[in-house]
């Protein structure tokens, strides 16, 4: 019929919660190799976040001002980089043309060479 339920040590799911936590691999990657049901390991987790978080203490107002004050760099920095991103309208970036200028030559009969009054688009 049904099996028991198996009981984790306190350090086990501890282990397993810092081996979550630091890792780049998922929660079912980590559970599959551990031999537990991923949805365990993930009540371990979320029990853990919450901990933490009431263990944390808050901000003094010198971090809180700091913190402002890197949250505003960052913003500019993003429009920044954002900006940067754009495309100059002068640019031909993403264009599969080039325009070719070419003046008229102002001697008749030029050896060799093709003289056109207006710009001509050649395709890359």
């Amino acid at each position: 019929m049904g099996s028991t339920p198996r009981k984790y040590t306190q350090e086990y799911k501890d282990e397993a919660v810092r081996l979550a936590l630091d890792s780049d691999r998922s929660l079912a990657e980590i559970a599959k190799s551990l031999g537990i049901n991923e949805s365990t390991l993930g009540n371990w987790v979320t029990k853990a976040k919450k901990d933490s978080e009431s263990d944390e203490k808050p901000l003094s107002v010198s971090e809180r001002a700091e913190l402002i004050e890197l949250r505003k760099k960052y913003a500019q920095a993003q429009m920044d980089n954002a900006f940067l991103k754009k495309r100059r309208p002068s640019s031909r970036a993403g264009r599969s043309e080039v325009r070719v200028h070419r003046r008229t030559c102002p001697e008749e009969g030029c050896p060799g060479r093709r003289c056109l009054p207006f710009p001509r688009r050649v395709h890359v």
